[in-house]
């Protein structure tokens, strides 16, 4: 559980941005609760167990702003 003024900072593989089904369900309820507050896209081959790229997702209860920051930092070297 996450307090009421709380962040929440989630490292997960890329794909869960576009998936449907439960994660599209997952990601309808975090935007329309306005938790979502940053997405950040990270570069292939950051981890060295997967060559995959992941994104990073900072959530935030209780938001004032309803925007949302994307940062695209897939073409960043590391």
């Amino acid at each position: 559980h996450l307090n009421d003024n709380g962040t929440m900072v989630i490292q997960l593989p890329h794909g869960v941005l576009f998936r449907g089904s439960a994660e599209a369900k997952i990601r309808q309820y975090l935007l329309e609760r306005n938790y979502i507050e940053a997405v950040i896209g990270l570069p292939a081959n950051l981890q060295s167990t997967t060559a995959i790229p992941t994104t990073i997702l900072v959530l935030r209860k209780n938001r004032k702003r309803k925007d949302v920051m994307f940062i695209d930092a897939s073409d960043d070297e590391v």
